[in-house]
């Protein structure tokens, strides 16, 4: 019976052995796979299929600026050979969103042009299809439209791309206006007086660069005072003195030195003597704000006299309907004269050139007329883009000095 119970034990010992060690071969196996595993990668599997585009353009921009200005000079070429004439142009810098996260840049530009009677929008649209096609433009379409409220017709150029997203972008319109009727030319003087000269000389030199006999009021002890000054000197054009006055609303007050109500008469003649001394040349003041200080006869008396004393003129830039300062200049024997109109109370262009449309029209029917702006980059582009247009229409502008009283 020992001998039995001993065989068995001994079985069961090898097999428990056989077990272990091939626990302990696979261990080993599943070690060494694990190794290679992580050590070469997985095993390479298929791309995803792709439409061949989006390795090129996913993040990136597609930018069509040169050839937006290529087109641009084409057109440019085009209206030349037909003498269109433009008469304004504005620039706007376009971005879309395409496909794959891809930014698309281009440039687009719009153009009020007049074209001369003996020519035809038709022969234009042919020419551009014509010269065009080199550039991989055309003309997209044609339609009735506006500019400023002006009935037009307009002519869109595109871009033809080659981008899956975009297939055309318009990088040029062409409003068509119609020949403006010549008027009979009147005797319509109108001064336009630019004030606040001195806060920006670069403005300055734009707008005494125009043609037109324009007068400017320099505001004393800024930066550029001097510089304005001498810029308006020496383009021949008309300075005055922008003399800075309590305004209704003292919070606004602009200035430091200002003259103001509580003053007395000798406060108020030095400060008015320095303004002057501060700008060797001018011919004239008028007043920088001022709603409460021309409203007072007694400070004005005070002003005038010394503008009398140095042989200059004033005008009245009528800030409220209250001014005594035109009727006490009269009274006082000073030459002078008074603001008829505002021509900038909005930063627009085409709402200023509404304005100096406008006061054109007035010195026509009057016969003069004296409107003021200020030194602005939107009103220098609307002064350079209507003065012509008035004189097309009988407008003479002259230095404000011509309209004072004598």
């Amino acid at each position: 019976m020992a001998a039995e119970r001993l065989k068995n034990q001994m079985k069961k010992r090898k097999i428990r052995i056989a077990r272990l060690l091939s626990m302990f071969l696979i261990a080993c196996a599943a070690a060494v796979g694990a190794y290679y595993y992580f050590k070469t990668g997985p095993a390479p599997t298929a791309p995803p299929a792709t439409d061949g585009r989006d390795a090129q353009t996913r993040g990136r921009g597609l930018d069509y600026k040169e050839p937006s200005l290529a087109l641009q000079a084409e057109v440019n070429g085009v209206l030349k050979a037909n003498k269109a004439q433009v008469k304004e142009t504005k620039h706007l810098e376009k971005s879309a969103g395409g496909k794959q996260n891809t930014k698309i840049d281009w440039l687009e530009r719009s153009q009020l042009v007049t074209i001369d009677a003996s020519a035809s929008i038709e022969e234009i649209k042919d020419d551009l299809n014509k010269r065009l096609k080199s550039k991989s433009g055309a003309v997209a379409r044609q339609e009735q439209d506006k500019w400023e409220g002006q009935n037009v017709e307009r002519i869109d150029i595109a871009l033809i791309t080659d981008d899956g997203d975009i297939s055309e972008l318009i990088v040029d319109r062409i409003y068509f206006a119609p020949p403006a009727k010549a008027k009979k030319a009147g005797h319509g003087r109108l001064a336009v007086i630019v004030d606040d000269c001195g806060y920006d000389a670069d403005i300055v030199r734009k707008i005494t660069g125009l043609k037109q006999k324009l007068s400017f009021a320099v505001i004393p002890y800024r930066n550029f005072s001097a510089e304005a000054l001498a810029i308006i000197k020496k383009s021949g054009k008309e300075a005055l003195l922008h003399l800075p006055m309590e305004p209704l609303d003292r919070s606004q007050q602009s200035e430091k030195i200002t003259i103001a109500v509580n003053m007395s008469d000798d406060e108020a003649k030095q400060i008015t003597r320095k303004a002057i001394e501060q700008l060797p040349g001018i011919v004239g003041v008028n007043n920088h704000q001022g709603s409460r200080a021309t409203a007072d006869e007694r400070i004005m008396r005070a002003v005038l006299s010394v503008i009398k004393e140095k042989r200059l003129f004033f005008v009245d830039s009528f800030t409220q309907p209250k001014t005594l300062a035109y009727k006490v200049a009269g009274q006082m024997g000073v030459r002078t004269a008074i603001n008829r109109a505002f021509m900038d109370g909005e930063a627009d262009v085409g709402y200023i050139k509404g304005r100096l449309r406008q006061a054109g029209e007035q010195a026509l029917k009057e016969g003069s007329y004296i409107a003021i702006c200020h030194a602005r980059p939107q009103t220098a582009i609307a002064l350079s883009e209507t003065l012509n247009e008035l004189e097309a229409i009988g407008v003479e502008f002259v230095f404000v000095s011509s309209l004072v009283s004598r």
